[in-house]
């Protein structure tokens, strides 16, 4: 009975924190870079160090990848477009 009735209005806060959650872990640099010490398990922004070093930096395959990388958030965002709104003006309204 309360599954009927919550969770459609708690669908769009969910979203969104889901959007925000994912898009967090998706650029965790810092704790990636410190604890994880193979390159096979790198997660991709540790990952983009690869393309510079101290005295070269290949601009080219940097941007390259930033654009490859950038993809999935800014599709899974389009998708969600709708409930990430209506999860942000949920509480606007009086």
């Amino acid at each position: 009975m309360y599954k009927i009735i919550a969770l459609p209005l708690l669908k769009p806060g969910i979203a969104t924190v889901a959007i925000f959650t994912a898009l967090g872990s998706w650029n965790e640099f810092l704790l990636a870079n410190i604890y994880v010490q193979t390159d096979d398990y790198k997660t991709i922004p540790a990952g983009l160090l690869a393309f510079s070093t101290k005295y070269v930096t290949d601009y080219q395959l940097l941007f390259a990848a930033l654009t490859v990388i950038t993809i999935p958030m800014i599709i899974v965002y389009i998708v969600f477009n709708k409930q990430v709104v209506a999860g942000l003006t949920e509480g606007s309204l009086k």
